[in-house]
């Protein structure tokens, strides 16, 4: 069964995403590996890439055709990216598209405390992350934010939850699931 773990910034996909791997003993698949792998190969840091990305949408391409072609061959994995979801759900993949959600300010709380600056730096970062990629995904697949929660199976609010609270919450819905 393909899992894709999708959702805002600092919901805890990559740590969910990696955890679920492990313990289904399953593959993971994950776009950021993906992206830093595009960076070696243009001798760029992550930083540089992720500038070019603002403004090439061929670097977008690229990962989703790469995530597109795991999906689509894989049996069994964990897939994680903020649009694994999407393409699962638009390429008709068989799957159960986890979406982990959180309010900006828990986000901006949640970057502030790992990145070790205020949760108005928190706050600019998440609203300038969120609009310039949901203005690309426009510009690739003509989607927008407001659809996101539709084309997963099951959404999970982070905002109250731990890591561990989160982690339950994914185990619950799977368990229910088979």
């Amino acid at each position: 069964m393909i899992i894709t773990i999708s959702g805002d910034a600092s919901t805890g996909k990559t740590t969910i995403a990696e955890r679920l791997s492990k313990e289904l003993n399953i593959p993971y698949f994950y776009a950021g590996a993906i992206f830093r792998d595009i960076a070696k190969e243009k001798n760029l840091s992550v930083t540089e890439l992720s500038q070019n990305a603002h403004m090439s949408p061929d670097i977008d391409r690229t990962i989703d055709e790469k995530m597109i072609t795991i999906l689509q061959t894989q049996t069994d994995g964990v897939v994680e990216g903020r649009l694994s979801g999407y393409l699962a759900w638009k390429y008709h993949t068989p799957s159960i598209r986890i979406f982990l959600k959180a309010s900006p300010r828990v986000q901006a709380s949640r970057i502030a405390n790992r990145e070790g600056y205020s949760i108005e730096e928190g706050l600019k970062e998440v609203a300038t992350r969120d609009t310039k990629d949901w203005e690309r995904y426009k510009i690739l697949y003509d989607i927008n934010k407001n659809d996101e929660e539709s084309w997963h199976t099951d959404i999970i609010d982070t905002d109250e939850l731990d890591i561990e609270g989160v982690y339950t919450e994914v185990k619950r819905i799977l368990s229910s699931k088979f």
